[in-house]
């Protein structure tokens, strides 16, 4: 059977029966950073930028700032804030610029926006919603702990039905690219999202397939489709 290989962090990646199989390989693992809570203005909003940043955001709030006007770019982070008694906004195409464009349909340049991040993380949005106007703090809550896993993505190169890598995240690319030296820029890549697509292309990956806004797994199935399965 045919393959592809991810690499989103384990607590990311939900092992199913798919129409294709994946293999995950996860290049950092997740630390959450120790320290004292920085205090939130109420009438501040919050944007979260993926499920594991509002999950250690919660384990670190709770509650508390379920009230405040909320973001998220995507379905799954989304459905876990209502979860747990957030109402957030979802943009129609789930990406940087267009969560830009939802923040700044809904909220005055007088509103303060914080980000829960972890301490590496690279987006395009805090430089357009600054350049709107908007005054962008960075809320640093965990890092990632890189692991060499070179061996092991050697192997699921190798082995028969390899379909391509996906990625979901520029800092995936980033880490792949530095993991891998360069070794695999001709191979199949798919990405989610337009600035993971750009981080590939920037990097020099130019054999690309799927692409997509929505999540990992509408991804996959897009992968499905043009591979024929």
């Amino acid at each position: 059977m045919n393959h592809v290989v991810s690499f989103r962090p384990e607590m990311k990646f939900v092992n199913r029966e798919r129409c294709i199989d994946v293999i995950n390989i996860p290049l950092f693992k997740i630390v959450a950073m120790e320290g004292e809570l920085k205090k939130i203005p109420h009438e501040s909003a919050l944007v979260f930028m993926s499920q594991i940043a509002f999950r250690i955001f919660l384990e670190k709030y709770g509650r508390e700032y379920s009230s405040s006007p909320g973001f998220a770019i995507g379905k799954i982070t989304a459905d876990l804030m209502i979860e747990s008694g957030f109402t957030p906004i979802v943009p129609r195409i789930h990406d940087s610029m267009a969560l830009a464009e939802e923040i700044a349909n809904h909220l005055p340049v007088s509103t303060e926006i914080y980000i829960p991040s972890n301490i590496d993380h690279e987006t395009i949005l805090d430089t357009i919603l600054e350049k709107t106007g908007y005054h962008v703090t960075r809320m640093y809550l965990y890092r990632y702990e890189p692991l060499n896993e070179k061996e092991e993505i050697d192997r699921a190169v190798s082995n028969e039905g390899f379909s391509g890598f996906v990625f979901t995240s520029p800092m995936e690319v980033k880490y792949f690219h530095s993991v891998s030296e360069g070794r695999y820029m001709q191979n199949k890549v798919h990405a989610i999202g337009r600035t993971t697509e750009n981080e590939l292309m920037e990097m020099g990956y130019t054999n690309i397939g799927a692409t997509g806004n929505g999540n990992f797994e509408k991804l996959v199935e897009i992968i499905c489709k043009n591979t024929g399965k």
